[in-house]
């Protein structure tokens, strides 16, 4: 699987991570994958391209997927078929000592791509990530983040940018008549905010406020 294109989506305006949209070549057939096994991960790495599913077999059929029937080659040949699996994330993947991946926006769709949707959810390995943004995005570096005790690759700006608005300075309005962005409340429309804990408490403060003002 080569990359052939990659991009960040900061998720400007919005309290979400950056996310690294990428287009390859061509994305691996599942049938092809090959999996193993460990703690209730079932995880898989061709070329790049990871997947994993999580089923703890206890009881054998659950819901994830509604349901669904996952059948699954393991790498000595053996068939397995998880009745209900769940997905999962990369930090989980990477915590039980699997190949190092990340999370990303992933096509093999020139034409999504051009349009700027539709993407999978999809993985591919750390060193992938890393050499695509190294490549395609000369003004983003790699971080890695401790997320509820996972470590997974973060992208920022090359200045430091505000954890809520990624650097833009400012909201879309999710509610209201008008369209046009509003400052953001946490930089003061600076773009810059280094202090992430300093951003959680003075969200932790706002919702304080309004619950007295209701209250009032």
């Amino acid at each position: 699987m080569e990359v052939k294109a990659a991009r960040v989506n900061w998720q400007e305006g919005w309290n979400s991570d950056p996310r690294l949209e990428v287009l390859v070549d061509k994305i691996p057939d599942h049938a092809e994958l090959r999996y193993e096994y460990k703690e209730g991960m079932y995880f898989a790495e061709a070329d790049g391209y990871v997947a994993f599913l999580f089923h703890s077999g206890v009881p054998e059929q659950q819901d994830g997927f509604c349901g669904r029937h996952h059948k699954l080659t393991m790498q000595d040949g053996t068939e397995v078929t998880l009745k209900g699996p769940w997905s999962s994330r990369a930090g989980v993947a990477n915590l039980l000592g699997f190949t190092p991946s990340a999370d990303v926006s992933l096509t093999d769709d020139e034409g999504a791509w051009e349009r700027g949707y539709t993407f999978f959810a999809a993985h591919i390995t750390e060193e992938m990530f890393r050499q695509a943004v190294s490549r395609f995005c000369p003004d983003v570096v790699v971080d890695r983040k401790d997320r509820h005790g996972e470590m997974t690759p973060f992208l920022r700006r090359v200045e430091d940018p505000c954890a809520v608005c990624k650097g833009s300075g400012e909201h879309k309005p999710l509610y209201g008549r008008s369209d046009s962005p509003v400052p953001c409340r946490w930089c003061g429309g600076t773009g810059h905010e280094t202090d992430h804990e300093a951003v959680l408490s003075r969200f932790a403060d706002t919702v304080k406020k309004e619950a007295r003002r209701k209250l009032e």
